[in-house]
Order: structure tokens, then C-alpha cells, then sequence
């Protein structure tokens, strides 16, 4: 139960980094959140051009598992509307999903951690507080109190 929990936030948290707001122009989003990292941590140009060239490449590597991870998500929910379901197919399914979520997350992980070495010993601090924000970032989404956290 938790586990699909935790999956389910961490993908949610993928998509939002991935995708940022769609009413933005398409990396308005991701230029900004590496201005404002850029800014925080002052970055030199070299650190700039490294950050940059880095994310692209994670970019480009974990886009597949992103895209397929949508594929098995719509074969997944589009049983919704079948008469009778085939459970052991559901399973099948979350547990595939689960499986690649799981990939995702430890390449991403592997990935910020490589991004960490570029900086130096005063940056590294600000780096892993700026990164523990972005993924606890909430987007005004409300508790189960229908207070907004």
C-alpha cells in the first residue's frame, strides 16, 4: 500500500519536473528553475555549461522509460471501461509500472547526485537543500483536511 503510494507521489513529481506547466512555453519552466538554481548557488559559467549539458543528457536517457511508463499507464487505465477485469492483468500492469517508476527514480537519484559533483564544498549544502524543496514542493495542493499545506 505504501509503496504504490510513494510511487504514485514520485511519478507525480517526475511529470512535474518533466513537464512543468503546459500553459508556459515548453521550457519556460525548466529555464526557470535553473535560473533560480543558478542564482542560489552563483554558478560559474563552466558550472552553467556542465549543469546544462548534464540535464540534457538525463533528459534524453530517461525519456523512454517516461514515455513507456505513459504507454503501460494507458493500457492500464483504459480497463476501466471493459464489463468485467481482468485482475491478474491489473496486476501485471501496476507491478510493470512499478518496476520502471522504480528505474526512473534511482536514475534520477544517480543523476542529481553527479549533477552535485560540479560544485563545490559551499554550494553542495545550498545544492541538497534546493533539491530536497523542488521535491517537496507541493503546488498548492490541499491535506486531507482540505487545508492547503
Amino acid at each position: 500500500m505504501w509503496a504504490a503510494l510513494i510511487l504514485l507521489i514520485s511519478n507525480i513529481i517526475l511529470l512535474v519536473l518533466l513537464l512543468g506547466d503546459r500553459r508556459k512555453k515548453p521550457d519556460k519552466g525548466r529555464r526557470e528553475a535553473f535560473e533560480m538554481i543558478a542564482r542560489e548557488l552563483k554558478m560559474t559559467e563552466q558550472q552553467k555549461k556542465q549543469y546544462r549539458e548534464m540535464r540534457e543528457a538525463h533528459f534524453k536517457q530517461i525519456k523512454p522509460l517516461v514515455d513507456s511508463v505513459k504507454k503501460l499507464k494507458t493500457g492500464l487505465y483504459s480497463m476501466m471501461k471493459d464489463g468485467v477485469v481482468d485482475e491478474t492483468k491489473v496486476q501485471f500492469l501496476a507491478g510493470q509500472i512499478g518496476q520502471m517508476q522504480s528505474g526512473i527514480e534511482q536514475e534520477m537519484f544517480h543523476h542529481f547526485r553527479r549533477v552535485r559533483t560540479i560544485f563545490n564544498q559551499e554550494q553542495q549544502p545550498k545544492y541538497d537543500s534546493i533539491l530536497i524543496r523542488m521535491i517537496q514542493r507541493d503546488r498548492g495542493r490541499k491535506d486531507s483536511s482540505g487545508k492547503s499545506r
